[in-house]
């Protein structure tokens, strides 16, 4: 009969103090000292080891006990299977929340692409783009994964956006500055997550692209820096935006302006004829969702825009419509002074052209249908625009009460329920939030959507958001010290919203 060994009232375990394993003696894992290391008056030190799944699949290894319990190994066999598919689609497991949650449900993997495949990027030998922290490759990255996507936010659609190819063919005649601003306007993105660092790279490589924008203007005829120049322009003033939207930022219309009107731009290929396609696009739909709370003068002229209705993606919506707006902002300007019976008549003129234009797409799928909701958001919001602006409606006022109810519910639909954070949606969430009327019952229930929906653009604009927001926040304020009291003989956009101070970038 075997006699049973007699077993340590502490077996060893590998949660015991190091001095204890290192021993090989049996702990009793007290804390913060153990009993063996208190009667040797030795210092008791614990060390916590910690194991990633990751890791060990790398290697080959199990994770823990996973798989040994498994009654059905056909089972068991089958979710390593799913694990080992879902580990070639990781990129698919990181959702993109808005606001400052983005950095927590993201890798670095997301942000940092190869650094051997942005090397072949870069012009070879400058030693601009050769750091040892990998700022420029990080800055490239979150430009191209950030900010390019909102030039091409549907891609089942033709956009007519600017795209990151068109950019990096450009620069590589000659035009470093090009990519230099590119890494300029990243960095002026990421100083949401890191202030100060990202803040000195942002000024360090806008002020180095401004140097080699002088160095090619003393070698390079005016044909070839025609399109560099307004490239340029176009890139200073992303910069500005990016920048809390900068007050410099509509200096850069004018300088656009100015360039298309003094040169000649033929386009001898398809990179300048984009480039000159977008910029003149992407300046005069800025300045015509602006001009709708500024109250400044236009210096794009859209009427070869009335009889374009085409969709735009990255507009969220057609040339006409745009060029329907800015009809809508001069009109109101010439309210007080035209004879009554002239200006009803064009209102009613704009608002036919208005109601009959319609939204198509041979596309049929989730994004696309949201987008076409989209459009049709931006087209309420006209209507709204128009009627406040030119009719003296106030959000009292029925009509107003129910399109901002079904602005609200459709913006409520794309952006939060469906995640469709597209930029183009911030200029009906603004027009949305400045007529909620403040004696209403659902009031506060809009003003926290109308909070939310901000929130939930921010990371996904050119860096508005945070002016508009504290635009509505101060004409919520205007509304509710306002006494009730009948203002008939003045028109309510004019005292809530118009500011020629606001210089705001809408779009």
């Amino acid at each position: 009969m075997g006699i049973k060994k007699q077993t340590s009232k502490h077996s060893r375990s590998r949660n015991g103090c190091l001095e204890c394993r290192k021993s090989r003696k049996a702990c009793d894992e007290k804390k913060p000292t153990c009993s063996r290391c208190q009667r040797q008056n030795v210092k008791c030190l614990y060390q916590l080891s910690l194991r990633f799944k990751d890791d060990l699949e790398l290697k080959g290894a199990v994770f823990g006990r996973e798989g040994v319990w498994s009654k059905n190994k056909s089972l068991a066999k089958k979710t390593n299977d799913l694990s080992d598919i879902a580990a070639g689609h990781k990129h698919l497991h990181h959702y993109v929340y808005p606001g400052r949650l983005y950095f927590i449900n993201v890798t670095s993997d997301n942000l940092i692409s190869s650094p051997r495949l942005l090397g072949s990027i870069y012009p070879k030998g400058n030693p601009l783009f050769i750091d040892a922290d990998g700022s420029s490759n990080f800055a490239l990255s979150f430009y191209i994964q950030r900010v390019s996507p909102i030039f091409n936010p549907i891609k089942s659609l033709n956009a007519n956006g600017l795209d990151f190819s068109t950019l990096i063919q450009f620069s590589h005649n000659g035009a470093n500055h090009v990519l230099t601003m590119l890494l300029a306007i990243g960095s002026s993105y990421l100083i949401r997550q890191d202030n100060d660092y990202w803040r000195r790279k942002a000024v360090y490589y806008k002020q180095l692209a401004m140097q080699e924008i002088k160095e090619r203007l003393k070698c390079c005829t005016s044909d070839v820096m025609n399109y560099e120049l307004l490239l340029s322009s176009l890139l200073l003033c992303l910069y500005d935006l990016a920048n809390d939207c900068n007050d410099d930022w509509d200096k850069h219309i004018i300088m656009a302006k100015w360039l298309l009107n003094h040169f000649s731009f033929s386009s001898e290929n398809d990179v300048e004829f984009k480039i000159l396609q977008f910029t003149s696009d992407f300046f005069g739909y800025q300045e015509a969702m602006g001009r709708t709370a500024c109250r400044k003068l236009s210096v794009f002229n859209s009427e070869d825009w009335e009889q374009d209705s085409s969709l735009i993606s990255w507009m969220g919506c057609n040339r006409k419509l745009i060029s329907t707006i800015s009809d809508i902002t001069d009109l109101s300007y010439e309210r007080t002074s035209m004879n009554p019976q002239d200006f009803h008549i064009l209102t009613d003129r704009i608002e036919n052209s208005l109601d009959e234009q319609l939204l198509t797409s041979q596309i049929s799928n989730d994004e696309t249908s949201c987008f076409l909701l989209g459009c049709e958001c931006k087209k309420l919001a006209t209507k709204i625009y128009l009627h406040c602006s030119l009719l003296n409606k106030t959000p009292k006022d029925h009509m107003i009460v129910e399109l901002v109810s079904n602005l609200a519910n459709f913006l409520e639909f794309i952006i939060i329920e469906n995640n469709f954070c597209w930029s183009f949606l911030i200029w009906p969430t603004f027009i949305m939030a400045t007529q909620i009327d403040s004696l209403s019952s659902n009031c506060e229930e809009l003003r926290a959507l109308t909070l939310d929906l901000f929130n939930y653009l921010e990371f996904n604009s050119l860096g508005n958001v945070n002016k508009s927001r504290e635009i509505i926040l101060n004409i919520w304020n205007k509304r509710d010290l306002d006494a009730p009291v009948s203002k008939e003989y003045e028109n309510d956009w004019d005292i809530y919203v118009a500011d020629k101070d606001l210089n705001i970038s809408l779009a």
